[in-house]
């Protein structure tokens, strides 16, 4: 059955099924953190500066001024390097992890579905496009369900060192 879909999408099943797999862990860091899904295809300064002002204990004020900010920022860092999540997570970090899950999950939810309506306006999403999708879509699911099972269990101070730490190991990798 995959290898009927995978063929009819022209791609090799070790491609389908690193993507499957790398969605799946993505899904499953963003549903546990918060955020994460873009942290392992990202970008090293950005996220790197993001760890070391979250360890130096920077608090910023929630509000309209702030959001908008991070927002925007986000917004620039999305577009250009595919990793909008440093500014708002920096922004959140000091919300109790349920409330930064929650917050975190419904601004990433937004923004995507932005994205992918101004790329379909602009032609850039096509039935191939969807295709691929529908099929990697299991393997996200997956990634979430297995994250609702463990997520509730995740100590606060363990979350942040975690989401730190993966966030410090892909920005190196990307510098290596």
């Amino acid at each position: 059955m995959i290898e009927n879909i995978v063929t009819w999408l022209d791609m090799p099943l070790s491609n389908w099924v690193g993507c499957a797999f790398t969605l799946a862990l993505g899904a499953f860091v963003q549903r546990a953190t918060g955020f994460g899904l873009a942290v392992i295809g990202l970008i090293a300064a950005i996220v790197l500066f993001a760890v070391f002002v979250t360890l130096c204990r920077v608090r910023l004020p929630v509000n309209r001024v702030s959001l908008f900010s991070a927002g925007v920022f986000s917004g620039i860092f999305g577009t250009v390097a595919a990793i909008g999540g440093p500014p708002m997570v920096l922004l959140m970090h000091g919300f109790a992890p349920d409330r930064l899950r929650g917050n975190l999950a419904a601004f990433f939810i937004i923004t995507s579905l932005l994205t992918l309506a101004t790329l379909a306006v602009a032609g850039q999403v096509g039935l191939w496009q969807l295709g691929v999708a529908a099929t990697l879509l299991p393997a996200v699911l997956l990634g979430n369900a297995l994250a609702d099972a463990v997520a509730h269990r995740i100590d606060r101070q363990w979350l942040q060192a975690a989401s730190l730490a993966l966030c410090t190991l892909a920005a190196v990798g990307l510098l290596l």
